[in-house]
């Protein structure tokens, strides 16, 4: 098998790691606290929420935009909680084409979509830019409908 990223790790995060472990508190704590905090104050905004996992992170992400009874599209190549969040914050998952170059989103496939869309669903995959810019550049040619449907990403 190739693999796809190898993580770097080096001693001072061992060393950090080893302090939550020794906590007993993996999820919750202190040391969840003090990562909302910094993490908050390095992205600029008032709070953050961390969470147990990537797909609950989704999840809280689009209940947060409102996408229920809405359709959302996703790419088909994509890791299944792409598509479950979405099911569980109540919207539709809405498969697309992907470009064979990045695994994303072909953005002149974007016409072709319904366009009464909530949100585009395309994550980064193995550290290629994904196609939002195009796909609002796209959707701005075809139709005022298209663009302001396109309100967010994640």
């Amino acid at each position: 098998m190739i693999p796809i990223a190898k993580p770097w790790i080096g001693e001072e995060e061992k060393k950090e790691v080893e302090k939550v472990l020794d906590s007993g508190y993996l999820s919750s704590g202190e040391w969840v606290k003090r990562f909302e905090k910094e993490f908050s104050s390095y992205v600029g905004v008032k709070h953050a929420l961390a969470t147990t996992n990537g797909t609950q992170a989704l999840i809280l992400a689009l209940e947060a935009i409102g996408i229920k009874n809405r359709e959302v599209i996703v790419p088909s190549f994509s890791f299944i909680s792409s598509a479950i969040s979405i099911i569980r914050a109540g919207g539709k998952p809405v498969f697309v084409d992907v470009d064979e170059k990045t695994y994303n989103i072909d953005p002149e496939d974007v016409p072709d979509i319904l366009p009464a869309l909530k949100c585009e669903g395309s994550a980064y995959r193995f550290s290629i830019e994904n196609h939002f810019t195009h796909i609002l550049a796209v959707s701005r040619r075809e139709s005022n409908t298209l663009q302001s449907s396109f309100e967010y990403v994640y």
